[in-house]
């Protein structure tokens, strides 16, 4: 929230939160071993889809 309040375009700001299941998977991959499924790849290219079209 304080990022919200501290920049000038929230729009950029509230993007970051589409970015997290990214972050979820290198670490879930990385720290815990598990594999990556091919729909998992799917589902987060449609997220950086939805992130341009927006």
């Amino acid at each position: 929230m304080k990022a919200l309040e501290l920049t000038t375009s929230n729009d950029k700001i509230s993007n970051l939160v589409f970015l997290s299941p990214f972050f979820a998977l290198i670490f879930i991959n990385l720290i815990l071993k598990e594999s990556i499924f091919y729909t998992t790849i799917i589902g987060l290219f449609f997220i950086i889809i939805g992130i341009f079209v927006q």
